[in-house]
């Protein structure tokens, strides 16, 4: 699941009250659904979804410096940067 999840289902605050069983009924069968107020978006989410979430971003993340550093091609990474490396500071460039 990379990236932020889309919801096809969408509700407003006004639906929660109104008709609150559908709401967390479509929430429990999809495993989350968009709620609108005023604007602003809201998630309503199943913990074992958002627990799946979590451990499926975790997943990519290197764990130790090994593996941040697996497929490190140093030359290249020198090529890349080597105008930046050489051409005079403008402003408050720390390197």
């Amino acid at each position: 699941m990379p990236g932020a999840p889309v919801f096809d289902t969408s509700y407003s605050t006004t639906d929660v009250n109104k008709a609150g069983a559908r709401v967390y009924d479509d929430a429990w069968v999809k495993g989350g659904v968009e709620i609108t107020r005023r604007g602003q978006r809201f998630v309503l989410l199943r913990q074992d979804y958002l627990t799946k979430l979590i451990e499926d971003a975790h997943d990519d993340r290197p764990n130790t410096l090994d593996d941040l550093l697996h497929d490190y091609d140093a030359d290249k990474i020198r090529a890349l940067t080597v105008d930046f490396s050489s051409s005079p500071t403008v402003g408050k460039e720390i390197i």
